[in-house]
């Protein structure tokens, strides 16, 4: 996983503070590139994670729609 470029780092800081490193978002949070969050929840998955609650950085249906049309369909089963 990468590490938000400098250009990116203030909208991080701004959504999730700084008083955790950025390794432990990468650890906790689903955040990437679509493919890259499929090969997170299929790890997960592995490990025998059944249920996940999804919750969005601010109040937004697009954001689950996104989840939807370019996620979910790669982990069904």
């Amino acid at each position: 996983m990468r590490r938000p470029s400098p250009s990116s780092a203030a909208p991080t800081r701004r959504s999730w503070g700084t008083s955790r490193p950025f390794e432990y978002f990468e650890q906790v949070y689903l955040t990437g590139t679509p493919s890259e969050i499929v090969e997170k929840l299929r790890a997960r998955m592995a490990i025998g994670i059944e249920y996940l609650i999804l919750h969005t950085l601010e109040p937004s249906a697009a954001q689950l729609d996104l989840w939807a049309e370019h996620v979910l369909p790669h982990l069904a089963a």
